[in-house]
């Protein structure tokens, strides 16, 4: 598993998969991420849960309209 916060992305082609290789992608506003997190809705396990946690301390410090947006 693989996460990670794209800011100003956008698409540009369709993925070129190598044969058997299976992406899923879900979007998911980071406010309802966050909560779903504390509410136990969701499950997320290791380095990435924290590494998540600590972008949202940032976002809330940060002077970034792009993070700040991740909490609206």
């Amino acid at each position: 598993m693989h996460c990670f916060v794209a800011l100003d992305a956008r698409k540009v082609a369709e993925p070129r998969l190598d044969d058997g290789e299976v992406l899923v992608t879900h979007e998911v506003p980071f406010a309802a991420f966050l909560e779903e997190l504390r509410d136990g809705r969701r499950t997320f396990h290791g380095f990435q849960g924290g590494a998540m946690w600590l972008l949202h301390a940032h976002a809330r410090r940060s002077g970034d309209g792009r993070l700040a947006a991740l909490l609206a």
